[in-house]
Protein backbone atom coordinates (compact mmCIF):
# COMPACT_ATOMS: atom_id res chain seq x y z
CA UNK A 1 0.00 0.00 0.00
CA UNK A 2 1.11 3.48 -1.24
CA UNK A 3 0.17 6.85 -0.45
CA UNK A 4 0.80 9.98 -3.12
CA UNK A 5 0.70 13.29 -2.19
CA UNK A 6 -1.38 14.98 -5.14
CA UNK A 7 -1.56 18.32 -3.12
CA UNK A 8 0.89 20.04 -0.98
CA UNK A 9 1.44 23.95 0.00
CA UNK A 10 3.39 25.79 2.14
CA UNK A 11 1.37 27.37 4.72
CA UNK A 12 2.72 28.61 7.80
CA UNK A 13 1.49 27.40 11.40
CA UNK A 14 -0.84 24.90 9.73
CA UNK A 15 -2.36 22.78 12.75
CA UNK A 16 -5.85 22.18 11.83
CA UNK A 17 -7.78 19.54 9.65
CA UNK A 18 -11.17 19.38 8.92
CA UNK A 19 -14.13 20.23 6.47
CA UNK A 20 -16.83 21.95 5.33
CA UNK A 21 -20.07 21.20 3.53
CA UNK A 22 -20.84 22.96 0.47
CA UNK A 23 -24.00 22.25 -1.79
CA UNK A 24 -23.51 18.59 -0.76
CA UNK A 25 -20.08 18.54 -1.40
CA UNK A 26 -17.07 17.90 1.14
CA UNK A 27 -14.09 20.31 0.98
CA UNK A 28 -10.44 20.22 2.87
CA UNK A 29 -10.12 23.01 5.85
CA UNK A 30 -6.88 23.79 6.79
CA UNK A 31 -5.93 26.74 9.87
CA UNK A 32 -3.20 28.19 11.15
CA UNK A 33 -2.05 28.79 14.59
CA UNK A 34 0.07 31.76 14.02
CA UNK A 35 -0.64 34.99 15.24
CA UNK A 36 -2.03 37.37 13.70
CA UNK A 37 -1.47 36.29 10.51
CA UNK A 38 -3.06 32.72 11.19
CA UNK A 39 -5.38 32.37 7.97
CA UNK A 40 -7.78 29.44 7.51
CA UNK A 41 -8.44 27.96 3.99
CA UNK A 42 -10.45 25.37 2.24
CA UNK A 43 -9.36 23.02 -0.67
CA UNK A 44 -12.12 21.85 -3.30
CA UNK A 45 -10.72 18.83 -3.97
CA UNK A 46 -12.06 18.03 -7.29
CA UNK A 47 -10.09 20.84 -8.47
CA UNK A 48 -7.49 21.58 -5.78
CA UNK A 49 -8.38 24.95 -5.76
CA UNK A 50 -8.17 27.33 -2.56
CA UNK A 51 -10.60 29.32 -0.99
CA UNK A 52 -9.66 31.85 1.89
CA UNK A 53 -12.36 31.51 4.76
CA UNK A 54 -10.33 33.80 7.43
CA UNK A 55 -7.22 36.14 7.39
CA UNK A 56 -7.07 36.97 10.98
CA UNK A 57 -6.62 36.35 13.75
CA UNK A 58 -5.05 33.22 13.99
CA UNK A 59 -4.38 30.51 16.68
CA UNK A 60 -7.23 28.46 14.94
CA UNK A 61 -7.24 24.46 16.57
CA UNK A 62 -10.21 23.13 15.32
CA UNK A 63 -12.61 23.76 12.43
CA UNK A 64 -16.38 22.33 12.58
CA UNK A 65 -18.89 21.95 9.68
CA UNK A 66 -22.03 22.96 10.82
CA UNK A 67 -24.66 20.99 9.34
CA UNK A 68 -27.66 23.27 9.45
CA UNK A 69 -25.69 26.43 7.77
CA UNK A 70 -25.00 25.48 4.23
CA UNK A 71 -20.71 26.69 4.04
CA UNK A 72 -21.23 27.52 6.98
CA UNK A 73 -18.33 26.30 10.17
CA UNK A 74 -17.20 26.92 14.20
CA UNK A 75 -13.53 27.77 14.72
CA UNK A 76 -11.47 28.39 17.55
CA UNK A 77 -9.44 31.25 17.05
CA UNK A 78 -6.57 33.28 19.16
CA UNK A 79 -5.27 29.82 20.80
CA UNK A 80 -2.05 30.90 20.52
CA UNK A 81 1.46 28.66 21.00
CA UNK A 82 2.67 27.94 23.28
CA UNK A 83 -0.50 27.54 25.38
CA UNK A 84 -1.09 31.86 25.23
CA UNK A 85 -4.86 31.40 24.74
CA UNK A 86 -6.68 33.60 27.57
CA UNK A 87 -8.32 35.19 25.16
CA UNK A 88 -9.20 32.37 22.82
CA UNK A 89 -12.99 32.09 21.22
CA UNK A 90 -15.19 30.20 19.04
CA UNK A 91 -16.07 32.01 15.77
CA UNK A 92 -19.04 31.33 13.71
CA UNK A 93 -18.27 31.63 9.76
CA UNK A 94 -20.59 31.72 7.20
CA UNK A 95 -20.69 32.54 3.09
CA UNK A 96 -22.25 35.76 2.03
CA UNK A 97 -22.30 37.67 -1.27
CA UNK A 98 -18.91 39.73 -0.61
CA UNK A 99 -17.03 36.16 0.72
CA UNK A 100 -16.95 34.53 4.00
CA UNK A 101 -17.99 36.83 7.47
CA UNK A 102 -17.69 35.36 10.73
CA UNK A 103 -18.70 36.63 14.17
CA UNK A 104 -17.54 35.60 17.92
CA UNK A 105 -19.94 33.51 19.24
CA UNK A 106 -18.49 32.08 22.71
CA UNK A 107 -15.78 33.30 24.80
CA UNK A 108 -13.52 30.76 26.52
CA UNK A 109 -10.53 30.61 27.64
CA UNK A 110 -7.77 27.93 26.61
CA UNK A 111 -10.57 26.28 24.36
CA UNK A 112 -8.85 23.63 22.35
CA UNK A 113 -11.36 21.45 20.66
CA UNK A 114 -14.84 21.85 19.83
CA UNK A 115 -17.50 18.92 18.38
CA UNK A 116 -21.19 19.58 16.77
CA UNK A 117 -23.63 16.48 17.74
CA UNK A 118 -27.58 16.31 16.85
CA UNK A 119 -30.01 15.70 19.93
CA UNK A 120 -33.42 15.77 20.20
CA UNK A 121 -33.83 17.99 17.28
CA UNK A 122 -31.21 20.43 18.11
CA UNK A 123 -27.52 20.85 17.43
CA UNK A 124 -25.43 21.20 20.44
CA UNK A 125 -21.86 22.73 20.38
CA UNK A 126 -19.32 20.68 22.32
CA UNK A 127 -16.46 22.48 23.96
CA UNK A 128 -13.38 21.15 25.82
CA UNK A 129 -10.88 23.84 27.65
CA UNK A 130 -7.10 22.61 27.67
CA UNK A 131 -6.97 23.67 31.09
CA UNK A 132 -8.50 26.84 33.35
CA UNK A 133 -5.22 29.12 33.43
CA UNK A 134 -1.75 28.65 33.43
CA UNK A 135 1.26 30.59 34.95
CA UNK A 136 4.11 28.96 32.63
CA UNK A 137 3.91 26.22 29.92
CA UNK A 138 4.31 23.37 32.16
CA UNK A 139 1.31 24.56 34.65
CA UNK A 140 -1.40 21.94 34.76
CA UNK A 141 -2.66 22.90 38.15
CA UNK A 142 -5.89 24.24 37.07
CA UNK A 143 -8.19 21.40 35.13
CA UNK A 144 -9.81 22.11 32.32
CA UNK A 145 -13.62 21.20 31.58
CA UNK A 146 -16.32 20.73 28.82
CA UNK A 147 -18.94 22.79 28.19
CA UNK A 148 -22.28 22.07 25.97
CA UNK A 149 -24.67 25.02 24.52
CA UNK A 150 -27.49 24.84 21.73
CA UNK A 151 -26.69 26.15 18.17
CA UNK A 152 -29.17 28.86 17.19
CA UNK A 153 -29.28 28.94 13.40
CA UNK A 154 -31.24 32.05 13.37
CA UNK A 155 -29.09 34.47 15.33
CA UNK A 156 -25.89 32.61 14.48
CA UNK A 157 -25.65 32.12 18.35
CA UNK A 158 -25.14 29.93 21.19
CA UNK A 159 -27.45 29.58 23.63
CA UNK A 160 -27.45 27.76 27.13
CA UNK A 161 -23.84 27.23 27.43
CA UNK A 162 -22.79 25.41 30.98
CA UNK A 163 -20.48 22.93 31.80
CA UNK A 164 -21.09 19.35 31.60
CA UNK A 165 -18.13 17.83 32.98
CA UNK A 166 -15.08 19.50 34.91
CA UNK A 167 -12.20 18.68 36.72
CA UNK A 168 -9.91 17.38 33.53
CA UNK A 169 -6.40 17.88 33.75
CA UNK A 170 -4.72 17.99 30.67
CA UNK A 171 -7.54 18.06 28.70
CA UNK A 172 -6.87 17.16 25.00
CA UNK A 173 -8.61 14.71 23.17
CA UNK A 174 -12.47 15.14 21.99
CA UNK A 175 -14.50 13.50 19.40
CA UNK A 176 -17.73 12.90 18.53
CA UNK A 177 -19.20 9.16 18.59
CA UNK A 178 -22.48 7.62 18.94
CA UNK A 179 -22.90 4.64 21.30
CA UNK A 180 -26.67 2.48 20.82
CA UNK A 181 -28.23 5.71 18.50
CA UNK A 182 -27.24 8.16 21.15
CA UNK A 183 -24.59 10.67 19.84
CA UNK A 184 -22.11 11.77 22.74
CA UNK A 185 -18.47 12.96 22.62
CA UNK A 186 -14.91 10.85 23.41
CA UNK A 187 -12.61 12.94 25.60
CA UNK A 188 -9.26 12.16 26.91
CA UNK A 189 -7.00 13.70 29.42
CA UNK A 190 -4.84 12.71 32.74
CA UNK A 191 -7.82 11.12 34.04
CA UNK A 192 -7.83 8.12 31.08
CA UNK A 193 -10.86 8.16 28.08
CA UNK A 194 -14.11 8.50 28.46
CA UNK A 195 -17.89 8.55 27.40
CA UNK A 196 -19.87 11.75 28.07
CA UNK A 197 -23.61 11.00 26.01
CA UNK A 198 -27.05 13.28 27.28
CA UNK A 199 -29.25 11.87 29.79
CA UNK A 200 -33.04 11.33 29.70
CA UNK A 201 -32.25 10.55 33.66
CA UNK A 202 -34.12 13.82 36.02
CA UNK A 203 -31.58 15.97 37.20
CA UNK A 204 -28.63 14.53 35.48
CA UNK A 205 -27.57 16.17 32.12
CA UNK A 206 -24.99 14.20 30.82
CA UNK A 207 -23.46 10.62 31.96
CA UNK A 208 -19.92 9.97 31.97
CA UNK A 209 -18.75 6.74 31.28
CA UNK A 210 -15.01 5.98 32.18
CA UNK A 211 -13.34 3.13 29.70
CA UNK A 212 -9.17 3.84 30.82
CA UNK A 213 -7.87 4.98 33.42
CA UNK A 214 -4.54 5.53 31.29
CA UNK A 215 -3.80 9.16 30.90
CA UNK A 216 -4.59 9.96 27.53
CA UNK A 217 -3.77 12.42 24.86
CA UNK A 218 -6.35 11.63 22.64
CA UNK A 219 -8.50 8.59 21.76
CA UNK A 220 -10.93 7.40 18.12
CA UNK A 221 -13.01 4.66 18.18
CA UNK A 222 -13.83 2.56 14.98
CA UNK A 223 -14.66 -1.14 14.34
CA UNK A 224 -11.88 -1.82 12.99
CA UNK A 225 -11.98 -6.02 13.06
CA UNK A 226 -15.40 -5.41 11.75
CA UNK A 227 -16.86 -7.74 14.55
CA UNK A 228 -19.53 -5.37 15.54
CA UNK A 229 -17.60 -3.53 18.30
CA UNK A 230 -16.09 -0.74 18.79
CA UNK A 231 -12.08 -0.85 19.17
CA UNK A 232 -10.23 2.50 20.60
CA UNK A 233 -7.25 4.18 19.02
CA UNK A 234 -5.52 6.02 22.06
CA UNK A 235 -2.44 8.13 22.11
CA UNK A 236 -0.72 8.28 25.47
CA UNK A 237 0.25 9.84 27.80
CA UNK A 238 -0.29 13.76 27.06
CA UNK A 239 1.43 14.43 23.56
CA UNK A 240 2.95 10.70 24.28
CA UNK A 241 5.42 8.46 22.62
CA UNK A 242 2.70 5.50 22.42
CA UNK A 243 0.12 4.63 19.77
CA UNK A 244 -2.00 1.70 21.30
CA UNK A 245 -5.30 -0.35 20.17
CA UNK A 246 -7.70 -1.14 23.05
CA UNK A 247 -10.57 -4.28 22.44
CA UNK A 248 -13.71 -4.40 24.95
CA UNK A 249 -14.06 -7.73 26.99
CA UNK A 250 -16.85 -7.65 29.10
CA UNK A 251 -16.33 -4.12 30.51
CA UNK A 252 -12.67 -4.21 30.56
CA UNK A 253 -11.05 -2.53 27.74
CA UNK A 254 -7.37 -4.50 27.08
CA UNK A 255 -4.44 -3.56 24.83
CA UNK A 256 -4.25 -5.80 21.85
CA UNK A 257 -1.93 -3.85 19.87
CA UNK A 258 1.45 -1.24 19.69
CA UNK A 259 2.65 0.52 17.51
CA UNK A 260 6.12 -0.42 17.35
CA UNK A 261 9.40 1.40 17.19
CA UNK A 262 10.14 4.73 18.54
CA UNK A 263 8.07 7.90 18.45
CA UNK A 264 7.89 11.02 19.73
CA UNK A 265 4.97 13.77 20.33
CA UNK A 266 2.07 12.03 18.92
CA UNK A 267 -0.79 14.42 18.36
CA UNK A 268 -2.53 13.63 15.12
CA UNK A 269 -5.57 11.26 15.13
CA UNK A 270 -8.18 9.61 13.42
CA UNK A 271 -10.69 6.76 12.89
CA UNK A 272 -13.32 5.61 10.35
CA UNK A 273 -13.68 4.47 7.02
CA UNK A 274 -11.13 4.69 4.15
CA UNK A 275 -11.98 3.23 0.95
CA UNK A 276 -14.18 0.92 2.25
CA UNK A 277 -12.17 -0.35 4.80
CA UNK A 278 -11.93 0.57 8.69
CA UNK A 279 -8.73 2.30 9.98
CA UNK A 280 -6.91 4.47 12.45
CA UNK A 281 -4.30 7.24 11.63
CA UNK A 282 -2.01 8.42 13.96
CA UNK A 283 0.90 11.09 13.29
CA UNK A 284 3.70 12.23 15.25
CA UNK A 285 5.37 15.60 15.64
CA UNK A 286 8.65 14.84 17.04
CA UNK A 287 11.51 12.11 16.28
CA UNK A 288 10.87 10.90 12.57
CA UNK A 289 7.75 12.99 12.27
CA UNK A 290 5.78 10.04 10.83
CA UNK A 291 2.22 9.58 10.38
CA UNK A 292 0.57 5.98 9.77
CA UNK A 293 -2.48 3.97 8.63
CA UNK A 294 -3.20 1.00 10.69
CA UNK A 295 -5.64 -1.60 9.20
CA UNK A 296 -6.77 -5.03 10.39
CA UNK A 297 -5.44 -7.46 8.18
CA UNK A 298 -5.70 -11.13 7.91
CA UNK A 299 -6.53 -11.30 11.37
CA UNK A 300 -3.66 -8.72 12.69
CA UNK A 301 -3.56 -5.20 12.54
CA UNK A 302 -0.67 -3.92 10.45
CA UNK A 303 0.84 -0.49 10.58
CA UNK A 304 1.65 1.32 6.49
CA UNK A 305 3.38 4.46 6.94
CA UNK A 306 1.88 7.83 4.87
CA UNK A 307 5.12 10.11 4.92
CA UNK A 308 7.50 10.86 7.35
CA UNK A 309 9.27 14.15 8.22
CA UNK A 310 5.83 16.02 8.30
CA UNK A 311 5.21 16.11 11.80
CA UNK A 312 1.12 16.10 11.45
CA UNK A 313 -0.85 18.30 14.13
CA UNK A 314 -4.16 16.98 12.71
CA UNK A 315 -5.06 14.78 10.14
CA UNK A 316 -8.51 13.81 8.93
CA UNK A 317 -10.12 12.02 6.04
CA UNK A 318 -12.12 13.87 3.06
CA UNK A 319 -14.70 12.54 0.80
CA UNK A 320 -15.13 14.19 -2.69
CA UNK A 321 -15.90 13.49 -6.49
CA UNK A 322 -16.04 9.36 -5.41
CA UNK A 323 -12.54 9.45 -3.52
CA UNK A 324 -11.23 9.23 0.19
CA UNK A 325 -8.50 11.53 0.25
CA UNK A 326 -6.02 11.99 3.90
CA UNK A 327 -5.68 15.49 4.85
CA UNK A 328 -2.92 16.29 7.05
CA UNK A 329 -2.43 19.55 8.97
CA UNK A 330 1.67 19.08 8.47
CA UNK A 331 2.27 21.46 11.32
CA UNK A 332 6.15 20.81 11.90
CA UNK A 333 6.88 21.64 8.30
CA UNK A 334 5.04 24.14 7.47
CA UNK A 335 2.60 22.86 4.55
CA UNK A 336 -0.75 21.18 4.55
CA UNK A 337 -0.93 17.97 2.22
CA UNK A 338 -3.47 15.81 0.77
CA UNK A 339 -2.89 12.12 -0.02
CA UNK A 340 -4.53 9.45 -1.98
CA UNK A 341 -4.03 5.41 -1.64
CA UNK A 342 -3.13 3.49 -4.40
CA UNK A 343 -2.69 -0.41 -3.77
Amino acid sequence: MKFKSVFDMNFPGCYAAGKLVENGTEKAVFASEREGDGKIISLDLEHFKTCTLAESPGGCMNVISLPGDEAGFLAIQRFFPVFQSEDAVIVWGWKADEGYRYKEVQKLPFVHRIEVIHYQGEDLLIAASLCGSKRYQDDWESPGSIYAGTIDYTSRSITGFHVICDGIIQNHGLTRVEKDGVPGVLASGKCGVFLLSPSERAGCDWEKQSYIGTPASDAVVVDIDEDGQWEMGVISPFHGDRFQIYKRTGEIWRVVYELPGKHEFGHAIWGGMLNGRPGFIVGFRGGGMESYLILSEDGEYKAHLIDQGTGAANITVVHSNGCDYVCAANRQSDRCTVYQIYI
